[in-house]
């Protein structure tokens, strides 16, 4: 896995390995993995699936997709760890049910799946939130366009297609 480093990326982009549409992307990513440094947390850059491993303190995104969606992505990472650690009764008392549960049967229900649902969606919301406080410049249709195929992935895996 690789750590960021806003040189290396722009050098990516120049060279054509990662494609690039918006220049205030690498900015954006600096700044979450600042913010994210600052809470403890590793930001890995792999080829595997955007995720948010909160017991190792990890986020992974995936570098194969281009430099704007990858900000997208991290955005929304974020977004689970400000659910997690700006409310953790009202997680609790949320979305117990969703990720958290501990109950194997209840993994195959549909209240567990709509709850994980919300889950995404809140993360979606709190990670665009959060790259206006930070300052981030964010193409807003990229944003929508990343949260609405990320959320018809859940909407699919929910009807059980």
């Amino acid at each position: 896995m690789a750590a960021f480093d806003r040189d290396r990326w722009n050098d990516l982009i120049r060279s054509g390995t990662f494609k690039c549409h918006n220049p205030d992307a690498v900015t954006g990513i600096s700044r979450l993995v600042e913010w994210c440094k600052k809470k403890n947390i590793e930001v890995d850059f792999s080829r595997k699936d955007n995720e948010w491993l909160p017991l190792k303190r990890r986020i992974v995104i995936n570098m194969s997709s281009n430099v704007e969606i990858q900000l997208c992505f991290l955005l929304h990472e974020c977004g689970h760890i400000l659910i997690e650690t700006n409310s953790p009764h009202k997680t609790k008392m949320r979305w117990n049910h969703g990720y958290t549960t501990t109950n194997k049967g209840a993994k195959r229900k549909v209240r567990h799946k709509i709850e994980v649902l919300d889950e995404e969606l809140e993360a979606w919301y709190r990670g665009r939130i959060l790259a206006d406080r930070l300052k981030i410049r964010l193409n807003d249709d990229k944003f929508h366009d990343c949260k609405a195929t990320a959320c018809l992935t859940y909407a699919r895996w929910l009807l059980g297609d």
